[in-house]
């Protein structure tokens, strides 16, 4: 939280070089930048394209990271914050359940019936 703040902090001082102007706080949390000044916001294929070179420069395992995780990531840390499927429907602006329902499937199995009575016999047998 604090770097974000940070960034915040760096965007809202940020002087745009084209104009000379203030850029301010601004919508967007990334921006593009070309010679002609500072964007409104980047493209997504801009996004997609840093995620992937930054995951893979971390990690070089992580070379399968895309921009597409992060919808991935956040559909299931939503769900494991206990948003229902209408609030994960809403976030990542799905019109369909399946989306939603398929980037969690795996989380939604470790809560499931059979889940649910394996724990409970075995805090029993225990």
């Amino acid at each position: 939280m604090a770097a974000l703040a940070a960034w915040r902090g760096a965007i809202e001082a940020a002087v745009d070089p084209a104009t000379g102007t203030p850029t301010g706080a601004g919508t967007f949390l990334f921006r593009s930048l070309a010679r002609r000044g500072y964007g409104e916001r980047m493209s997504p294929a801009a996004v997609r394209r840093v995620v992937a070179e930054r995951a893979a420069n971390a990690d070089p395992l992580a070379a399968g990271f895309t921009g597409h995780s992060l919808r991935v990531g956040a559909a299931q840390d939503l769900l494991a914050a206990g948003v229902d499927l209408a609030g994960l429907m809403q976030a990542g602006r799905w019109k369909s359940p399946q989306m939603p329902a398929r980037y969690t499937e795996r989380l939604r199995a470790t809560r499931g019936a059979v889940a649910q009575v394996r724990r409970a016999r075995g805090a029993a047998d225990t």
